[in-house]
Formats: structure tokens, sequence, C-alpha cells
């Protein structure tokens, strides 16, 4: 326990993230806050290495850095253009491969992209803050198949998607799109949606006459379309010999904490006194509230807990089944089972979460889990993988094509005027609006 301390006081991020939090508890438990979670941190790791935990233990990477391996990491990036108002433009993805050990650059090293424009996108719910996201997260899923298909990718051992495998889609329900729009985020002419059509075909989960109607209108939910690429996937990727993995950089879930806090209470029953200021109420509330005044997640628990090198044993993820209602009820029994892992990395730096899905190959995670660390401590500043980094770079729509757009857009507003289909008085309005719309610091108010 006196181990802990002393590492995350010569950690200053990790410590620093304690003291803000103590910063906002509740008076009556701020004194004593970080020298409680430090010591409710040594008692988890002691829980942890004795197993007591209902399977859940500390292990330690496995060195195998002879291995050299081809890896491809993808990535997708949202364009917004700033006019009258925020607006999604354009969104693409983008595949980084690197074949280790390969001197030739251009063997080394390949990049593309696939860009897609939000305006010729004709379905969907385009004034949904998330319509996007879920259009960035289809093109990320259709580079994982263009990495299991295309033969220029045949040599590739290992897919890292830069964030989750599975999000939680019930916040996507509202979401769709027509036939075409899948045709043109694909890049596909129809071959993609027949065969999604075909598996719709063994789904259990909706009435025929629900399905039929949107399939009658020539629709698609987005979330089954989801379901069906991330299952093809996780299906297709063993088959290739290929190793799939999603790494999150900025976890912010607090699944896992809950469900230890509860088993620590029952350990401990004086935690709630130190956490909370009162004796045990309810265990399961009481671990959940825990955890939200004291503003913990896993990702940050298992910083202090891990040291650089370490990983949680695999936690089956269970909450991005959930919030599924009305004709959606019962959908996440469509969904691959995904489990994951926190790891560290390097000393001073969060841990960041692992995911695999359920079923894969056991030294195969561990294959992977190794090669998300080593390519992390090429960046020990920011410990998380260099493939990834790039791909997030090469992925984001460069600011200079936005800028482009919305000067675009502009002159088109003056040829209007120009043509006069927009008087001089329409065009000053138009104008106005979009220069003094914003809250900008150069026209506040003198005091």
């Amino acid at each position: 326990m006196s181990d802990i301390r002393d590492r995350v006081r010569s950690e200053p991020d990790i410590f620093l993230r304690l003291t803000q939090n103590s910063m906002a508890v509740a008076k009556s438990i701020r004194e004593n806050f970080v020298e409680n979670t430090l010591e409710l941190a040594g008692k988890l790791r002691e829980n942890l290495e004795s197993n007591s935990l209902d399977g859940l233990t500390i292990k330690k990477l496995a060195n195998n850095q002879n291995r050299r391996i081809t890896a491809s990491f993808i990535d997708g990036g949202v364009g917004e253009a700033d006019i009258f108002f925020r607006v999604p433009l354009i969104v693409r993805g983008g595949i980084f491969r690197i074949k280790e050990g390969e001197r030739d650059l251009e063997k080394r090293e390949t990049f593309e992209f696939f860009p897609v424009l939000i305006g010729d996108l004709e379905g969907g719910e385009k004034f949904g803050n998330d319509y996007s996201s879920v259009i960035r997260i289809i093109i990320e899923l259709c580079s994982i198949l263009r990495v299991l298909h295309d033969s220029k990718y045949q040599d590739v051992n290992l897919i890292m998607l830069h964030g989750p495998l599975l999000y939680r889609l019930s916040a996507y329900t509202d979401h769709w799109f027509f036939e075409n729009d899948i045709d043109i985020m694909t890049q596909t002419s129809g071959e993609l949606v027949q065969e999604f059509r075909e598996d719709c075909k063994s789904c259990t989960v909706y009435k025929d006459s629900w399905c039929g109607i949107w399939k009658e209108q020539k629709k698609v939910r987005a979330n089954c379309f989801i379901s069906f690429l991330l299952n093809k996937a996780i299906k297709e990727s063993p088959a290739k010999n290929i190793d799939l993995v999603g790494v999150v950089e900025r976890a912010s879930a607090t699944e896992i904490s809950r469900d230890i806090f509860e088993k620590m209470l029952h350990l401990d029953a004086d935690l709630s006194i130190k956490f909370l200021g009162r004796s045990v109420d309810n265990y399961s509330n009481d671990a959940e509230k825990i955890v939200k005044s004291a503003n913990f997640t896993d990702s940050l628990i298992f910083s202090i807990v891990l040291n650089a090198g370490e990983y949680l044993s695999f936690y089956a993820a269970k909450e991005r089944y959930s919030g599924f209602s009305g004709p959606l009820e019962g959908f996440g029994k469509r969904l691959p089972r995904v489990s994951y892992t926190y790891l560290k990395s390097v000393d001073n730096t969060m841990s960041i979460r692992v995911e695999f899905p359920k079923d894969s190959d056991k030294d195969g995670q561990k294959d992977a889990l190794l090669k998300v660390y080593e390519y992390s401590r090429l960046l020990p500043n920011y410990a998380f993988p260099v493939g990834l980094d790039i791909a997030d770079k090469f992925a984001k729509v460069p600011g200079w094509l936005l800028e482009a757009y919305r000067k675009y857009i502009m002159f088109n507003f003056g040829r209007l005027a120009l043509d006069k289909e927009l008087d001089q008085q329409e065009l000053q309005k138009i104008l106005m609006f979009y220069y003094l719309h914003q809250r900008d610091f150069m026209l506040r108010p003198k005091s």
C-alpha cells in the first residue's frame, strides 16, 4: 500500500487529477480524500493480486519483442464548418498500414482515406447532434472490412481501431439511411446492402411486418447496419488470422469501478463513511454514489492501481447492450460480445482501455495487447499507440478544406446578389447575421 502512495506522489499528472477531484467532493470528506483514495487503491490492488474479486486480477505483459508484424490503424474524422451555425460537412475514414522491419519506405508505410460528403446523403436525422458520429462509425467499420478483403492488405496481422469496438448503440436508435446512402458511405454498388438484407432474415428481434416496411421504403436502420458490419468484421478477422482490437484514448466509463466498489464495500464497510460520510445503506447504490461523488472513472482508478506494463484481466462489457426499448427491445442479442481491459503503458500517464471480441483467440489477445503497449511507449509523454496517432492526424479533415468550403458558400451568397436573386437589403441581413451571431471577444462591450 505504501508503494502506491510513493508511486502516485511521484506521478504529478495522476496526483493532480486526484487533487482536482478532492476540490469538488463534499466538505465533510475533502480533507482526507486523497489519502483515502490511495488507501482504497492499495486495498484494491491487494484484492486483485489475491484474486478475491470474482476472477479479476492484475496481469503483467509477457515480452515478445522479436515478433514483427504488419499492422493497420483505422480512424475517422468529422469536418464541421462554422457558417451560421456549426454544420458537419464531410466525414472520412483513414487506414494507416505499417510493416515492421521493412527498410523501403514505400513498402513499409501506406495510407488511404475515404471521404463522404454529408450533402450527398439523402436520408437520416441530419440535424441530430450525433448524425456525423453514426456515419463515422459506419465508415470506420467499412475500413476494417476493406483491410480484410483488399489484396494489398493481405500481409496484415493486426487491425487496431481508434475507439471502442462497440458503442452503446441505443443512443443512435433514431438514425436511419436510404439504401443509396449506404452505397455512398461504403463505396459499393449494392453488394453490401444485399448481404445485409440476407443477414436480416436470421434476425429474431423484429416482427417481419415491421422490418418489411423499412425494406419496402429502401431504408436501413443505422443500428442494424452497424451491428451487421461489426459482426461481419469479427467473424472474418480470425479466418484471415488477423487480430482485431479497439483502443480508447480518453476512457470515461465507470462500469468496472461500480462493480468493484460494491465488492469492496462488502469487504470494508468503512469505505462508505470515508467517501459518503455515513454508514452503508445499500451496497450497489452506495458504490454508484461513491463513483459519482468522487468523479472516479475506471481509467483513473487503474492508473493508480496498475504499474507500467500491467493490465487488468479481461472484463465482459454489459452496459453497452442496454437502453433499447420499443421495437428495438432485445436488440442487444444481435450485438457481438465484447470484453475489455485497462492497460498502463508508461508511468505518470492515464491507463487506456483496450477492447477485443470476447471469443477471440486468447494468445492473439495477449500478442495484440503487447503491441498496443509497445506502440504506446513510442509516445512516452502521451502513452497512446503511435500508429493510431498518425491515423488520427491523417483522418482529420484539414482546416483549409473547411475554410475553402465556407468561402464557397459565402461566394454563392454574393453571386445570388449579383444575379439579383437577393436584393442588397437581404444580403446585408445575411452578412450581418453571419458576422455578428457569434459571441466574439472583440464585440464584447467595454466595462
